[in-house]
């Protein structure tokens, strides 16, 4: 099947962008080397305790995300969340945000679930793009599995760094690792750990929520209190970008047990394996973005380029990356 678009990355601007073409009536594919769709919006198990270990919460500012977050929250797929005061008066971060329902990646279920479920190739990790040189132009995506698909448009929203690296031998990869080039994501090291319920106390200090701004410690979130997980005790710790910089690479029990250090807790209780994982996001955040909403490289290309990594750099801008690019794209095929 030759499909009109070929989305890679089932992320939140993915999503946001499937829906689009979807009520367009348009051909389109969605690609991800995730298990599951949703990106950043995470969620884990262990043993029966639930994590969310990517992004906790959102905010929603520009009237046409607060518009679609509106609908959401009629349909049951967020939930607002109280995260307590702000650390300061001077805090940029408003105490009231949206979390997903029952959890985050159970969020972006709810989003996926408007779409077929036959547009959706996950757990495929796209290894090459190819076009075409004669007759109608089109593009071979190459997946590890080694089934091609065929499509006219490429829509990328993997992070942008991935992006570029995917369209380095392509007649814009010059023009796509330039771009690339001018955004800087944060790395992120995530700690979840299924603590004894009277440790909670001592890091959460009666909130479900914490922002340390420590050289270590970012923040800190109470999955039982958040409603996530049924277990009392499930944690996720995010070291802060700098310590997720320098200790990247470092062994899993370095870095939790420093983690934990600066929680507040004892490192002994790392010696029970089972209960607890380091995930580490290599592209966590972008700290510079790109202003314009998405990127389209013209007509003789077909690419074009959405994401966190235009416009506002968070889950709102990733969305209205995808769904402001799609709404252009819809009108060209």
């Amino acid at each position: 099947m030759l499909y009109d678009v070929a989305i890679i990355g089932a992320g939140v601007a993915g999503l946001a962008a499937g829906q689009v073409l979807q009520r367009a009536n348009k051909k389109f594919v969605m690609i991800d080397k995730g298990k599951s769709p949703g990106g950043r919006l995470a969620t884990r198990r262990i043993g029966g305790a639930i994590f969310d270990h990517g992004a906790q919460f959102f905010h929603a500012r520009d009237s046409r995300f607060v518009e679609v977050v509106q609908s959401w929250l009629d349909r049951g797929f967020i939930r607002e969340w109280n995260l307590g005061e702000p650390d300061s008066a001077e805090s940029a971060v408003p105490s009231q945000g949206y979390i997903g329902q029952p959890s985050m990646n159970g969020f972006a279920k709810h989003l996926a679930a408007d779409l077929p479920s036959e547009v959706f190739r996950l757990a495929q990790k796209v290894v090459r793009l190819t076009q075409n040189g004669s007759g109608e132009t089109f593009w071979h995506v190459e997946c590890e599995s080694g089934d091609p698909i065929l499509s006219r448009t490429l829509l990328l929203t993997a992070p942008l760094p991935q992006a570029a690296n995917l369209l380095r031998n392509t007649a814009i990869g010059e023009d796509a690792m330039a771009l690339a080039n001018q955004v800087t994501f944060q790395s992120c090291l995530t700690l979840l750990i299924l603590l004894e319920p009277t440790l909670i106390e001592t890091i959460f200090h009666g909130h479900s929520y914490r922002r340390f701004g420590g050289d270590v410690l970012s923040w800190g979130a109470d999955n039982y209190a958040k409603g996530v997980s049924p277990f009392v005790g499930a944690v996720t710790l995010q070291a802060s970008p700098d310590f997720s910089r320098v200790y990247y690479n470092s062994s899993d029990e370095e870095v939790a047990n420093s983690i934990l250090e600066a929680a507040g807790i004892s490192h002994k209780i790392l010696m029970a394996k089972e209960n607890w994982q380091l995930k580490k996001w290599r592209y966590a955040i972008p700290e510079k973005t790109l202003p314009q909403q998405f990127a389209d490289f013209g007509k003789s290309s077909r690419i074009l380029l959405a994401g966190d990594a235009f416009g506002h750099g968070n889950i709102e801008g990733a969305w209205l990356s995808g769904h402001e690019c799609a709404c252009a794209l819809v009108d060209k095929i």
